[in-house]
Parts: structure tokens; sequence; C-alpha cells
């Protein structure tokens, strides 16, 4: 049975913003099928909302990528809110998807507030590099 895992918004922005680096591979395994990737609305948001305004995606651009997101990944709709980080509660919505989800793992690259959890709620967080290690093994 594949891990169950929620990627932040910022592992999509890498994704599709800087496809040079090795994440590109972090979404075919989701379509592949060797995780079970599940994403939910309020990343899509963030996701559309950031791509936008700071690297100026179009439309067309916005819709192809979440078309990848939605090829690869499941929608959950989170309906119990948390408040553990309070000083970005936006954050607070990425653990909301991993509860939502069941995740194993919430794979983020936000070392401020998520990856030093280390965990919540049963889900691993992990930075990319260390989870593309995990899954090697």
């Amino acid at each position: 049975m594949p891990p169950r895992v929620v990627f932040d918004t910022n592992v999509y922005i890498s994704i599709f913003a800087f496809p040079e680096k090795p994440l590109g591979s972090l979404l075919d395994l989701g379509i592949v099928g060797a995780i079970d990737l599940f994403v939910c609305p309020s990343i899509l948001e963030e996701f559309r909302r950031v791509v936008e305004s700071k690297f100026r995606f179009n439309e067309e651009q916005i819709d192809f990528f979440e078309d990848r997101i939605f090829e690869a990944a499941k929608l959950v709709h989170p309906s119990e809110r948390v408040a553990v980080i309070k000083r970005h509660e936006e954050d607070n919505r990425i653990l909301e998807c991993a509860v939502a989800a069941g995740a194993d793992y919430l794979v983020s690259g936000d070392r401020r507030h998520l990856v030093p959890l280390k965990r919540f709620r049963g889900t691993t967080i992990v930075q990319p590099a260390e989870f593309l290690r995990l899954l090697s093994q």
C-alpha cells in the first residue's frame, strides 16, 4: 500500500516554477501510484495566488499546472480546523489537509514553521529531499 502524502504549497510551487530542480519527480510519484497524493482547496488557492503574483504565471499556465496536480492527487476537504502554528496561520491549512487525508507524510520546504514540528497527529513532516531518500530505501 503506497504511503499517503500531502505536499505543502511550496513544494508545488518549486515543482512548476523551478522545473530544472529535481523536485519534478515528486509529482510523477503520484501520477504512477507510488504514493497516494492528496491536496485540498486551500493549497490550490494559495498555489494559484503565489504563482500568479510572484511568478507572473498566466491563467493558461496555472490551469495547466492545476490539471497536472489533479492528475497526481486526490482532492480532500478538511472538516477540522487546527491552530497549531500561531505565527503563520496559513500553515495550519496544510496541517488540516494532512489530517483530512490521513497522511503518513507531509512534504514541506517550510523550515521555519512546519518542518520543525517533525510530526503532527501521526503525520511525519519532512523536506522534499528527505522524502525522496525515505522512498528510495
